[in-house]
């Protein structure tokens, strides 16, 4: 099987104030064709 989503090194990062949260940091994942995933 091959994968449908692939996400490769996400990063996501807020910023409150003057201060920066890294709230992801390098997540990868992939699904393939038929798993389940919640």
């Amino acid at each position: 099987m091959s994968a449908i989503i692939t996400l490769k090194d996400v990063y996501r990062a807020y910023r409150m104030g003057q201060e920066r949260i890294l709230a992801v940091n390098g997540v990868s994942l992939e699904i393939e064709e038929g798993e389940i995933c919640c």
